[in-house]
Parts: C-alpha cells; structure tokens; sequence
C-alpha cells in the first residue's frame, strides 16, 4: 500500500468518525430535548390530573372516541362506585341501565356531542352495585387540530337528593292544591245553600207578606171607593204601585240567588227560562236547543252547569256587542257539553284575562271532574264550551 493510499484511508477514517460522533450527538440532543418535553407535558397533565382528581362533587372522566373509558377520578369512583382499575377500558354502557340500552341512549348521547360538540342529559343512571342515582351529565367533544373528534370529556352530578325534594315539592303543592280545591268546592257548596235558603226566605216570607200587605191596600181602596182625584186614593193608588214593583224586585232577587225553577223543572227548563230572560233583558237574540232528555241531575252540576251558563251570557252582555248568543246543551259519547257562542268582537288568545268570572268558571268545571274551553267561536265571538262526565252529572 502507498504512503498516498494510507493517507487517503486515514483521512476516510476521521471523517467518518466525525460523522458518527455528529449522529450520536444529534440523537442524544433529540432524545434530550423529547424527554424534557415529555416531562414538561407530564408535569402539566399532573396539575390538572390532581386538580380534577381532587374534586369528589362531580364524575369528570375522558372518553375515546368509540365511548370508552380512559381516566377516573376519585368523583367518579365516590359517585359510581368503581374503582379505576374496574373500570379504565369500560364501555359507557355500563353507567346505563339494561333499558337505556335497549333503546340504544349510550350511543345517541355520543352521537350528539360529536355532532353538536356539547350534549346534556338527566336520567337514572346505575352504580356498580346496581343501585339507581339520578344524573345531570354534560357530554363535550374534544377536537384535534384538524377539528376531527378525537374523544369526550364527560362531567356527571348526582342530583337524586334534589330530584327527591323537588319531587316531594310537586307532590306537597298538588296535594295541597286538591286541598284547596276541596276547601272552594265546600264554600262553593255552601255559599249555594245559603243562597237557596236566602231565596226561599225571600220568596216565601217577604214575598208572602209583600202579597198580604197589596190585598190588604185593595181592600181598604175599594172600601174608601172615592174618584181617583181624591187625595187619601191617589195615596193609596201610588203605594200599590209601589208595592208591585217591590214585589216584581223581591221575585228577582229570589230567582237570582236561586231559580226555583232549576228545583222544580230542572237544568233543560232552566237554561230556557234563562236564555229568554237574558234575551228580553239584554235585547240580544237568543237560541237555544237541546237535545237531551230532562235527566235526574245532581243538584251540584246542576247549578255548575246552570251558573257557567248565566256567567257566560253575563260576559256576552257587558263585553262583547254581540247581536246574536247561541245555547247547547248535549251529551256527546259519556260527556255533557255545555256551549254558550257569540258573534261579537270575539276573544284575544294572546291576552290571558285572569277576571273573577272566568275563573269561577273554569273553577266550577274543575271540581265537576269536567273542563273549560274559552275561544273564538266560528261566528267571529267567544265561545265558551263546559265539557262535564255524565257520571258527575246524573244520579
């Protein structure tokens, strides 16, 4: 070999020996510099794992992308029961109960956070015992930098204790809304008795003795039997005309505490009797037809059903400027509709007016077992329809 040979494979030699130093310092500097990103990185996932882990409150866990557990903190463990160990690896169906997954809810749940990103729900949710626990659960999407799902973060609270109370709530007003109810039913009740003893009171006692003191005045102007010029007859001719108006005031009075004909005739008579007076007195024209036979009507539904209607002709006359009512009374299947229509200005959807009398109806429809309908009628003004079981209505 040539001295210009040996050179040329010395020099070969340190090259590459530079070279492969070079290497193995670029490769040491790279896994450097990734190790002390790693535990950068690593540093940070543990300051946010001991915050998250530190909270028992709440379930916080991470999802990937096919629904499966990947972290557990120790609210998830205090709220479901399983411990990391059980259940890192898990589908999310098993939080579920054997109906939820029936209908599939798992993977409706996961398929609205990965197409609206955020998904919530309530609903029973089972621990690792079996037992049931009311749950608030927020369901979030987590992206990559492509905006693609890469997985979930789900957040659940057990709200059963609040979920309790507010069901104990609801069932506290409802019972004492029926309560209440109970209570209107029985003034209501005896509000009508007094009204119907007042009635006769008036009807029987004063009208009787209106009637006594009238022929008793004749009496005395026949005997007086002097021309109508007379002072002492003209005296005694402006008080029975008094007393007859006083009698005709008394008898109304009586029939609007309590129509003795609703007593005597029944509902059928009663709403007829009521629909002419209102149209005499009104000067609104007023129909009405019935085809039902004249049944043996509870007492109760029958002055319900008769004050709904005579509420409803009130409304007519003051509000409506109504030229023509209509009255039905029917049994329609196993239920007796009342109908009172109008063709005046009509009625406001948009605008609830809470008044006493509409109230009073929907009240008395109420406590009939039956319901109350306010809308436009079909000849442009209200219509009122009181819809009542026949077994709340007959004996």
């Amino acid at each position: 070999m040539t001295e210009k040979q040996q050179l040329t494979i010395l020099i070969t030699a340190i090259i590459a020996t530079a070279l492969l130093g070079l290497a193995w310092f670029l490769i040491w500097s790279r896994k450097r510099q990734n190790t002390t990103t790693a535990r950068d990185l690593l540093a940070g996932d543990d300051r946010i794992g001991l915050l998250v882990d530190s909270i028992q409150d709440y379930a916080i866990f991470l999802l990937d992308n096919d629904g499966r557990v990947m972290t557990w903190n120790k609210g998830a463990e205090f709220i479901k029961g399983y411990r990391a160990e059980e259940v890192i690896g898990q589908p999310i169906s098993i939080f579920y109960s054997a109906e939820d997954n029936k209908k599939g809810e798992p993977s409706l749940n996961l398929e609205q956070a990965r197409v609206h990103g955020r998904h919530s729900t309530e609903g029973w949710r089972v621990r690792k015992d079996g037992a049931l626990f009311w749950s608030d659960s927020v369901l979030t999407a987590i992206y990559d930098s492509h905006h693609r799902v890469k997985g979930f973060v789900k957040v659940t609270r057990d709200i059963t204790e609040r979920r309790n109370l507010e069901e104990q709530l609801s069932s506290d007003i409802t019972r004492t809304n029926e309560e209440l109810r109970q209570l209107a039913s029985h003034l209501q009740n005896v509000r009508e008795e007094e009204r119907a003893s007042i009635a006769r009171e008036i009807h029987d006692e004063l009208g009787q003795q209106l009637t006594g003191i009238k022929m008793d005045l004749s009496w005395i102007s026949r005997k007086w039997n002097q021309p109508p010029e007379d002072p002492l007859q003209q005296k005694i001719t402006g008080t029975l005309a008094m007393l007859d108006n006083t009698i005709r005031t008394v008898r109304r009075i009586a029939t609007q505490l309590r129509p003795s004909i609703l007593d005597d005739l029944g509902l059928v008579a009663a709403i007829e009797w009521q629909s002419q007076e209102f149209a005499a007195r009104s000067g609104i024209n007023t129909q009405f037809q019935s085809t039902l036979p004249e049944l043996d009507f509870d007492p109760r539904a029958s002055i319900g059903l008769f004050r709904i209607c005579q509420e409803s002709l009130t409304n007519v006359a003051r509000h409506s400027g109504a030229k023509n009512v209509w009255i039905s009374l029917d049994c329609i299947g196993k239920d007796l509709h009342l109908s009172v229509m109008d063709d005046g200005r009509g009625f406001n959807r948009t605008i609830r007016t809470n008044t006493l009398g509409l109230l009073g109806m929907e009240e008395r429809a109420t406590m009939m077992g039956g319901s109350l309908e306010i809308k436009n009628s079909p000849y442009g003004g209200v219509a009122v329809k009181a819809t009542i079981p026949l077994t709340k209505t007959i004996h």
